[in-house]
């Protein structure tokens, strides 16, 4: 009897959201460039959740900061089949003031459901939020205030998105939680988007490095000291939140690519494109990997066997970024390979 009447109340919260969603589209539809707004919001821990519908920075959806982080936050229809991104308006964006005030998110965990020959499934994600107040950028990661998240791949026949604040920065007045705005984007995935140009910046204290974006990867050494001039070409958090990213320059006459901690580069985080999971792959040959994608980049005194199972990260040109866990070293790494040495699933 319980779950018949959660069942009934879940489908009222949605029509009544529906009504109102449409409303809301029927009075201005999508506003930002290319982006929609959702076709509908319900909210199971706070108030106003239609708020995040009407792309206006000066109302918002809040909920108290007490709330249990298991809980499932807001739940969106959506009025478009495909989605490659979401769009997000964190905070309380009525104000500088009101903004620190109130809590935010810092990491959201997103489920995006989906049909596949009449069969539900759902893909789910985290995601580490920028904590900044109406950046004047616009680009890849970022459109009038907004931040995006996006997927590793485009989820079609997507039936609703289901948004959960894991982790939230506590307001410095306000126990209260907030995000202003919502929108979706179902073109096309960034891998085909233009390609992100690099951001010459310095060093800000010497570069420790490692082969991946946290200390559970292997270390490469430190490089430079500070004001030598690097390259910035990516961004992504560890578990912890902590930022890194992925810097390009060039040693003993030999390009190479490593992470280094945010705090040792002078660049603004807001405008680095995020790095998100591609896919699984298996190498399908022994190979000799490099610290970049192509034969300038110096060669890895590693040699990967056929059948080494991982990740890939990015993809450019005919080489791929390529993330395995080595038991015997008990490091996790990563390295560039061709792609013709990868049998993927992505």
């Amino acid at each position: 009897m319980f779950r018949k009447w959660m069942a009934f109340l879940l489908c009222f919260m949605l029509w009544t959201g529906v009504a109102q969603g449409a409303q809301l589209l029927d009075d201005g539809g999508a506003r930002t460039d290319g982006l929609v707004a959702p076709f509908s919001a319900v909210s199971f821990t706070g108030s106003r959740a239609e708020a995040v519908l009407d792309d206006n920075p000066y109302t918002c959806w809040s909920r108290p900061t007490n709330i249990d982080a298991a809980a499932m936050d807001l739940v969106l229809t959506v009025s478009q089949p495909a989605l490659t991104a979401i769009w997000v308006r964190s905070g309380n964006q009525n104000s500088e003031w009101d903004y620190h005030a109130h809590a935010r998110p810092s990491i959201l965990h997103v489920a995006v459901s989906y049909l596949q020959n009449d069969v539900m499934y759902a893909n789910t994600y985290r995601y580490a939020l920028t904590d900044v107040y109406q950046p004047d950028v616009n680009s890849l990661t970022w459109r009038d205030g907004y931040q995006c998240l996006q997927l590793p791949v485009a989820v079609h026949n997507v039936q609703s998105i289901s948004l959960t604040v894991e982790e939230f920065i506590p307001g410095n007045a306000l126990d209260i939680l907030c995000i202003s705005d919502i929108l979706l984007s179902g073109g096309q995935p960034a891998a085909q988007q233009p390609a992100f140009q690099p951001i010459e910046t310095k060093l800000l204290m010497r570069m420790a490095t490692r082969s991946g974006p946290s200390t559970s990867y292997e270390g490469l050494g430190s490089y430079f000291k500070e004001g030598h001039d690097v390259k910035v070409l990516s961004l992504c958090y560890d578990n912890g939140g902590t930022p890194w990213v992925q810097v390009e320059f060039t040693y003993q006459n030999r390009l190479r690519r490593a992470y280094t901690g945010l705090k040792r580069v002078d660049v603004d985080e807001a405008l680095l494109p995020r790095e998100e999971c591609l896919g699984e792959a298996t190498l399908t040959q022994d190979v000799t990997p490099r610290y970049g994608p192509g034969t300038s980049y110096a060669a890895r005194n590693l040699t990967l066997p056929a059948g080494q199972f991982g990740f890939v990260y990015n993809q450019e040109g005919e080489w791929a970024q390529f993330e395995y866990y080595d038991e015997e070293a008990s490091v996790y790494r990563r390295v560039w390979v061709m792609q013709n040495t990868l049998q993927a699933s992505y």
